[in-house]
C-alpha cells in the first residue's frame, strides 16, 4: 500500500468523521483557509496545530509526523531534480 501524505491522511480522516473544512478550523483553532491549504498541501503545519488535528481526527501524532516528513523528503529530492 502506498504511504499517504499528511496532507491525504488529514482529508480523508476528516471525511470519514463527518467534518466540514470549517468545523475543522472552529476546533483546531485555525482558519478555514489554513485548513484549504493544509489539505491541498501548499501550506505547512505547525507542530501545535497537527497536534490540535491529530486529536480531533485522533489520527496518531506520529503517523500525521512521519507522512509530513516523507512528504518534505519527496518535495527536497523533487527540487533537486530541476
Amino acid at each position: 500500500m502506498e504511504s499517504q501524505s499528511a496532507n491525504q491522511l488529514i482529508k480523508l480522516a476528516r471525511k470519514r468523521k463527518g467534518l466540514t473544512q470549517q468545523e475543522l478550523a472552529d476546533q483546531a483553532g485555525v482558519s478555514l483557509r489554513t485548513v484549504q491549504r493544509i489539505e491541498k498541501g501548499t501550506e505547512e503545519i505547525s507542530g501545535f496545530s497537527l497536534k490540535q488535528i491529530s486529536q480531533i481526527l485522533e489520527i496518531p501524532l506520529e503517523q500525521l509526523n512521519y507522512a509530513k516528513c516523507k512528504s518534505n523528503q519527496y518535495r527536497q529530492q523533487s527540487n533537486r531534480k530541476y
